[in-house]
């Protein structure tokens, strides 16, 4: 790598070194990331994780711009949202055969009255064989 003046170049482990600037805002929010997440424990750590997590996440991306999770998540959301609909129709269909079949309730009162009165009638008539008797 070409040496633009900045603290750059191989130390004594053959591990590449460099520089960058940061204004003081951004340095005092990333040294209070790391302050409060044990997940990283320096700046430098920090920085290696975020640009290998970054490159990770757009080298996953088809072209439409979504990760092969995301697509998984859209899947699987497209699947049970099928789920549902089918569900919705099936209850909508249940709803329209109980319409149909469903007797009204005037005539409901009638043949309630009707049953009870047979019933009234086949119980006076069971009394009084039985008086009879």
């Amino acid at each position: 790598m070409p040496d633009d003046g900045d603290d750059e170049g191989e130390d004594e482990n053959n591990e590449l070194r460099f520089t960058i600037r940061l204004d003081l805002g951004t340095n005092e929010n990333w040294e209070s990331f790391v302050e409060e997440n044990p997940k990283v424990n320096t700046k430098a750590e920090l920085v290696r994780r975020s640009v290998t997590e970054f490159i990770a996440r757009e080298n996953e991306k088809d072209d439409g711009e979504l990760t092969k999770e995301q697509k998984e998540i859209i899947s699987t959301m497209r699947s049970e949202f099928g789920k549902v609909m089918n569900i919705i129709e099936d209850v909508k269909e249940i709803g329209e055969r109980v319409e149909e079949e469903q007797v009204p309730a005037g005539e409901m009162r009638e043949l309630s009255f009707e049953a009870i009165a047979e019933a009234n009638r086949r119980q006076t008539v069971e009394i009084k064989e039985e008086l009879n008797e």
